[in-house]
């Protein structure tokens, strides 16, 4: 019992951890030795106010007693509960910015759906999820209202670090033995680290029930997430089909110019993650040509690069020999403002002054005649057919992964698009052919005649 509130003390060089990553190892080096020699004197004092009041039995039936408030003046306490206050907030940034490091590298991974990052500054590493600020705000607001006691809060904390500390010398275990093929070194990190957190943990079981279950339901919570939002990747990719874009160029074009469709948009724009110029999604060229046939004066095809510079910008453009087909990849900054339709209103300008794009005549407009006509963007989504060769759970699984998808945000507040301009179009993630099925047996009409 004794070692499980002990293990409380040692928590903060996790957080020095997670700091150091956001506000540099300089100013980390520079102001510790001034908190640690705070904090000495603040739980020496205490102590020693402990020691001088064993004797005083009055504080033997207050419940939760604090040394820290008990030692001040009264009239000093409201000031020692704003200060605590203030010391809380702090203390806090350390698991905001561990969040925010946590989920970004999760979203890389694609453990996690997309969302909004900003970055504050030039350095790539400080950086602000606005989505996953306000998950913290809600959530710790809910656990302080559900436990209503420090005590409970601090189980449930407690249990949780032991756990991250014994997860984390696993991971160093294997990355030593299997990335950085050491043999002596893994074992003895291991055998070290490990030993000694497994005792901490081993006495911060008693505390399950005490609060330290609220953890695991939230370990349980999150792994879920991440397991669907995998597992999904897992199944979109299995049926995903890329098609070489050149072998459809021609029926593009033969599009482009069929003047018996009318024209749905000066310039269609299509939103893709891939980079690579010679394919295509199935999905893009399914919407244009199968699905209600458009016809655009030019197909955009865009993908968003996020670069590690703060404020560089350029992109690369591949037109297939045409001037109506434009594969476009935006290289942003990471600290650029992701304002895609902006940008591309921009690359038709440029293309325009180079020759590679006709003139766009836009007659009608409050601002006058324009070379640059309108745009419409298509956001496509994979949407489950009724019959497929998905199982039942992988059925659920995807639907559970596009309802998550649905409440992290959509592209449209990604990249800053117009909601006007913008059309989502749902595409079946498995389109079966023809031969699947039973040809059905046509029944002819019975004779009328009589046999005599």
């Amino acid at each position: 019992m004794i070692l499980g509130s002990v293990f409380l003390a040692t928590t903060g060089a996790e957080a020095l951890y997670s700091d150091m990553g956001h506000v540099g190892r300089e100013n980390v080096y520079f102001s510790w030795p001034f908190v640690k020699t705070c904090l000495i004197l603040n739980y020496m004092g205490q102590g020693a106010w402990i020691i001088n009041n064993m004797a005083n039995t009055a504080l033997y039936g207050i419940q939760d007693m604090n040394p820290f408030f008990q030692m001040l003046p009264v009239m000093m306490r409201p000031v020692a509960v704003i200060l605590s206050a203030m010391a809380a907030v702090i203390a806090s940034q350390a698991l905001i910015t561990g969040s925010y490091t946590l989920v970004s590298e999760a979203i890389l991974l694609d453990l996690l759906p997309h969302l909004k990052i900003q970055y504050p500054s030039d350095t790539k590493g400080q950086l602000y999820i606005g989505t996953v600020n306000i998950i913290l705000w809600v959530g710790c607001s809910l656990v302080v209202l559900y436990f209503r006691s420090g005590h409970k809060i601090e189980s449930a904390y407690g249990l949780a670090i032991t756990l991250t500390m014994l997860m984390t010398t696993i991971l160093i275990f294997a990355y030593l033995q299997k990335v950085k093929h050491k043999k002596i070194q893994p074992w003895v990190m291991l055998i070290v680290f490990g030993l000694i957190e497994s005792v901490f943990f081993v006495s911060s079981l008693g505390k399950f029930f005490h609060g330290g279950y609220f953890t695991a339901l939230l370990t349980l919570v999150i792994l879920g997430i991440m397991i669907v939002w995998y597992r999904g990747t897992q199944l979109e990719q299995k049926y995903c089909i890329e098609l070489a874009m050149r072998d459809h160029v021609e029926s593009l074009k033969k599009l482009h110019e069929d003047t018996s469709i009318p024209i749905l948009a000066h310039n269609l724009v299509y939103l893709e993650k891939g980079s690579n110029n010679e394919s295509i999604d199935r999905d893009i060229l399914y919407s244009i040509l199968d699905k209600d046939p458009k016809r655009a004066k030019a197909y955009w095809f865009l993908s968003v690069n996020v670069l590690d510079t703060p404020k560089d910008m350029n992109y690369q453009v591949e037109i297939y020999g045409t001037d109506y087909i434009f594969r476009i990849k935006l290289n942003l900054g990471f600290q650029c403002n992701q304002q895609v339709n902006v940008y591309l209103r921009q690359i038709v300008q440029d293309l325009q002054k180079r020759g590679e794009l006709p003139d766009q005549e836009k007659k009608y407009s409050i601002y006058g005649v324009s070379s640059v006509g309108n745009f419409k963007f298509y956001l496509i989504h994979k949407s489950i057919p009724s019959k497929s060769e998905l199982s039942f759970l992988d059925g659920y699984i995807l639907r559970f992964k596009y309802a998550i998808r649905k409440v992290a945000g959509s592209k449209t507040k990604w990249y800053g698009l117009d909601n006007a301009s913008v059309i989502t179009e749902s595409v079946p993630m498995i389109i079966p052919s023809g031969s699947e099925y039973q040809r059905i047996q046509r029944l002819e009409k019975p004779s009328n005649k009589t046999v005599g």
